[in-house]
């Protein structure tokens, strides 16, 4: 599969509402196939016959998935996995899970399908901007057509049966991706983020539970999937994110309305470029530096568009997520290179500012 053949998720090329402080909407459903055990307690016969049920129940549904693209994940070497990582179609459990795994991503590529990854279908629908309501009609539309062919574990008690029993019932995971670095700078972004949980949503950061909110970019979801419908859960996480976008813009308008906040983050974008070029940044060092460009380019400061960020957030945040104790020599190798290839995407900037 070469890398030139697939085309770049729509969220890193386009932006969308609220895209001023809001990077992207994700929904990620969880199902699993009624009859067969979940992934990790499933022999290789059984994966494989997952598998075979969910390519054949995509190519038969049309609609969005009409000409998907299907990708093995035992065919990818290691530079497409780092790849499709950074762009969010796949997670590192599943490009570490070994045969009978496959991707589909459908043409327009705002959907894409992970088959044998924690459950044996997880399905995302992923956006630009702020978009709950289209980002969540567009999952379950994709949903409705697998659901005509295939048999969803359900229980009428519970809900959708999946292998974590946090994401038993709705099944539905919804996410936006933010960017906050004016409440940072304000010293209130902890507080802010407290208020989100407070009306029952989670605050992780750019890859999820269990990470940090690098470069003040941070996922704002829902906590509970049971005893909840997906419009209740849509209802929660968007009105989490509207009230954390009004509250970083007057962060923002109160560090950087005047002239000395903006001369200062003007003077904080240009040692950011230098330390980028002039450098060979520590992983985590790297999501800090786009972060405060991203920041500049919002304010008006930089004259580029917001649109070419997301794409320097992607390569930059997977070499924070590389970052740590267990980080291999492999994957030393890989953040290198993604430093590079977020060098050569900020050359154009570097000109237009000359």
């Amino acid at each position: 599969m070469p890398l030139n053949t697939l085309p770049r998720p729509l969220w890193m090329q386009e932006t969308g509402a609220e895209s001023d402080v809001v990077i992207s909407t994700r929904c990620r459903l969880a199902r699993n196939i009624a009859g067969f055990p979940f992934p990790w307690r499933a022999n290789e016969l059984q994966r494989r016959q997952v598998a075979e049920r969910a390519l054949e129940a995509a190519q038969r549904a049309g609609g969005a998935f009409a000409g998907a693209r299907e990708i093995a994940a035992d065919s990818l070497n290691p530079e497409q996995s780092a790849r499709l990582q950074e762009w969010r179609y796949a997670s590192r459990d599943w490009l570490r899970g070994g045969s009978n795994r496959w991707l589909i991503i459908t043409r327009d590529t705002r959907t894409s399908l992970l088959i044998n990854e924690e459950d044996h279908l997880r399905l995302q629908t992923l956006l630009p901007g702020l978009q709950v309501e289209s980002t969540l009609e567009e999952a379950y539309r994709a949903e409705g057509a697998l659901a005509q062919r295939l048999e969803f574990a359900r229980e009428e008690s519970i809900g959708y049966l999946t292998a974590s029993l946090a994401n038993a019932g709705a099944a539905m995971r919804l996410s936006v991706l933010m960017h906050l670095a004016g409440l940072a700078v304000s010293e209130t972004l902890e507080a802010t983020l407290e208020a989100a949980v407070g009306i029952g949503c989670s605050v992780r950061g750019l890859y999820g539970e269990g990470t940090q909110g690098v470069g003040e970019l941070f996922q704002v979801s829902n906590t509970f999937t049971y005893g909840t419908s997906p419009e209740r859960i849509a209802e929660r996480v968007e009105l989490a994110a509207r009230y954390l976008a009004e509250a970083e813009r007057r962060a923002r308008r109160q560090a950087f309305g005047a002239e000395p906040g903006r001369t200062a983050l003007a003077e904080a974008a240009q040692d950011a470029l230098q330390q980028l070029f002039q450098a060979e940044n520590p992983p985590r060092r790297l999501l800090p530096l786009v972060s405060i460009l991203r920041l500049a380019i919002a304010e008006g400061i930089l004259q580029t568009g917001l649109a070419q960020t997301a794409e320097w957030v992607a390569l930059a945040g997977a070499d924070a997520a590389l970052s740590g104790p267990s980080e291999r020599a492999s994957e030393r190798f890989q953040a290198i290179q993604r430093s590079a290839a977020l060098r050569q995407r900020l050359r154009d900037l570097v000109r237009s500012m000359q």
